[in-house]
């Protein structure tokens, strides 16, 4: 589907703003090929919000005469995107001659075109060599959020990586959402920052709350109510799942019960990677490999899953060996809800 999505840019930028500007000076430096720059995360860190604000730049609507902005679905095939992008439905023509029509569109013209959420490379791979080298500055921006992927698609540079926000940042972006450009009531301060901490840096956390006080008036006591039930209000949020949901629903089946199995870790705990894989092992959730022991089955079971970014690495060894990862809160709360539609079983520790 094809989405201008200028009219819903959202103060979620805020804690990225340098990622804005490290984006925009790659796609508006003087190299005249084609600058290619790709934008990856977990799922609600603000890939998407970044790639629209760089988008609707008053610098990049004046730069390029033609911007198109894509969002892949799981199941999007290359016609699909084609079609989308040259703006027709339902277009007759083989994929070649939507390349060519779609080649033949851009031709001439400095474009600047956004591939939100992309899953897989095969698409990208085949779509690339339609998209004019005609050394006129043109920029592409994907988002995704498989690291691996973000590597894979670069060009002459390195992927633009969306890190959860601090503390501070996390405050901004939560007092900034709900009182807009006004200041903060100095007796709600001290809870909205302990509310803000909660939320773990996720800015998709952060604006689901922010709804929650928004209607919570200025009180102190509901104030703190929300305080001690921020993983309510999460577990509450239908939006926020149904978007991290996808990167379950996009995992491959030996990853799903791994990941599931994540449920039985407590908020914010520490969990140290060898123990993690041994309880797979013992759960007997890794599948045997040929050549490979289960161990090494496992280890690669794990970095998949920081591949995509549903996992956060703590603590590496000095040979870069993960020791230590953790579950952002809210995927946890995802692992929880996916277990109990699916009657998912484990041993609890």
């Amino acid at each position: 589907r094809t989405t201008d999505p200028s009219s819903s840019l959202h103060r979620a930028v805020k804690g990225h703003e340098a990622k804005v500007d490290w984006v925009m000076d790659k796609l508006l430096n003087d190299k005249r090929i084609l600058q290619v720059v790709a934008i990856s995360g977990m799922g609600g860190v603000g890939k998407t919000t970044l790639a629209q604000s760089v988008y609707n730049h008053r610098i990049s609507l004046a730069r390029f005469d033609k911007r198109i902005w894509c969002t892949i679905s799981q199941n999007s095939s290359l016609e699909d995107i084609f079609q989308a992008l040259l703006g027709e439905k339902q277009t007759e023509g083989s994929i070649h001659e939507l390349g060519l029509r779609l080649y033949n569109k851009l031709m001439g013209h400095r474009f600047l075109i956004v591939l939100d959420d992309m899953w897989d490379l095969t698409a990208w791979n085949r779509m690339k060599s339609y998209l004019p080298e005609d050394e006129n500055s043109s920029g592409v921006i994907i988002t995704t959020r498989i690291s691996s992927i973000a590597d894979s698609i670069r060009t002459t540079l390195d992927p633009c990586s969306l890190d959860l926000l601090d503390e501070n940042a996390s405050w901004e972006l939560l007092k900034e959402t709900i009182f807009g450009n006004g200041d903060c009531p100095p007796e709600l301060e001290d809870i909205g920052k302990k509310i803000a901490i909660s939320c773990r840096g996720l800015p998709l956390s952060l604006v689901t709350i922010a709804g929650v006080l928004s209607k919570s008036g200025r009180s102190v006591i509901l104030w703190e109510r929300v305080a001690e039930n921020v993983r309510r209000f999460l577990s509450d949020d239908e939006h926020g799942l149904k978007v991290l949901n996808l990167s379950y629903q996009s995992l491959p089946m030996r990853l799903k019960p791994c990941f599931l199995y994540l449920r039985n870790f407590k908020e914010d705990e520490t969990i140290e990677a060898k123990y993690l894989i041994r309880s797979w092992i013992c759960e007997g959730l890794v599948r045997p490999v040929a050549d490979k022991t289960v161990e090494e089955v496992a280890e690669e079971y794990l970095r998949d899953l920081i591949d995509r970014n549903l996992i956060l690495i703590l603590k590496r060894s000095i040979s870069e060996e993960i020791k230590e990862c953790s579950v952002h809160d809210f995927i946890r709360e995802l692992c929880i809800r996916v277990s109990q539609k699916e009657k998912f079983v484990s041993t609890l520790r």
